[in-house]
């Protein structure tokens, strides 16, 4: 396809080759001695090794439900407020609250937002845009314990 593109357009190739050579210049990437596929190759591997994240970051409160009672079996967490990815899981969530809280295997940990549960393949934008709507950040998602039946 590409080949096709290179012959429709004058001098795209060569143009093209310039701004790669300006490039591995700049950033340093050796190209002495390498032919352009090789190169090309070699930089897809950096590249893939290093990839920059354009990521959304959300604000997350974490609380203890209300109507909640653990009595006693439970830790509290520490830390209630958190940063991370848009894209994170909450499964993610559930894992980490897991090992802060010190959960019992015979437990399992529910999250909810606005006394909706949530489902553990949910991204925390999902969630903000289904449940937190026109709200003002962060958003609080509250946990829960219950009895794990297999």
């Amino acid at each position: 396809m590409q080949e096709i593109v290179f012959k429709l357009v004058p001098n795209l190739q060569q143009e093209e080759m310039q701004r790669c050579e300006d490039f591995f210049r700049a950033t340093g990437v050796a190209t002495s001695g390498e032919n352009s596929a090789s190169r090309s190759v070699s930089v897809s591997a950096e590249v893939a090794t290093h990839i920059p994240v354009n990521d959304e970051g959300l604000s997350l409160k974490i609380e203890k439900h209300p109507d909640w009672q653990d009595k006693g079996l439970v830790k509290t967490i520490g830390q209630t407020y958190i940063r991370c990815s848009a894209h994170t899981t909450l499964l993610h969530l559930k894992k980490y609250l897991t090992q802060k809280l010190s959960v019992p295997p015979v437990f399992e940990i529910e999250l909810l937002c606005n006394n909706v549960i949530l489902h553990k393949d949910y991204t925390l934008k999902f969630v903000w845009l289904a449940q937190w709507q026109k709200r003002e950040p962060p958003l609080v998602v509250h946990y829960r314990t219950r009895v794990h039946y297999g």
